[in-house]
Formats: structure tokens, C-alpha cells, sequence
């Protein structure tokens, strides 16, 4: 049996936090963990005290695995650690 490694993706997660909506992009190996941290860099951007828990929009939230060009070129997206 050999061992899978985990990569991550790019997700796009869309967010109401009240009457405000924020698109944000972030790394996670799956979606369910994707919603989880943008609900906390949400929570953690806020400049004042709010007790509304942040609610994700899944009809806009996805995962973003290509991306195509003007000429119609397709190019997938590959993640890499900056150091």
C-alpha cells in the first residue's frame, strides 16, 4: 500500500459577514477545511466586537483547479510553498 500525498488546492470562498460580502481566496486540502479558515480570517479581520457567526455562500465558492487564457489556452493551477 503506498502512501497519497495531500496537496492542496485554491478555493474561492465567498462570505456574508452581516450585510457585507468578501471574496476570499485561500489554500486547504478540501473544501470543508477551505469554509473553516475563511470564517476565522474573516472572524480575525474584524475591527470590532460581533457576535454574528459569519455565513458561507456555497452557490459562489469553489475550487479553482484551471484557468484559461485570452487564446483559449487552458493551464492548471499548481500550488507552491513560498519560503
Amino acid at each position: 500500500m503506498t502512501d497519497q500525498v495531500k496537496i492542496k488546492g485554491l478555493y474561492i470562498i465567498v462570505v456574508w459577514d452581516g450585510e457585507e460580502t468578501e471574496a476570499l481566496a485561500v489554500t486547504a486540502y478540501d473544501m470543508k477545511e477551505a469554509k473553516e479558515t475563511a470564517i476565522q480570517q474573516i472572524k480575525d479581520g474584524r475591527a470590532e466586537e460581533n457576535d454574528e457567526e459569519p455565513r458561507i455562500d456555497d452557490r459562489y465558492s469553489f475550487e479553482v483547479t484551471c484557468a484559461g487564457d485570452k487564446n483559449g489556452n487552458v493551464y492548471d493551477v499548481d500550488l507552491s510553498l513560498q519560503r
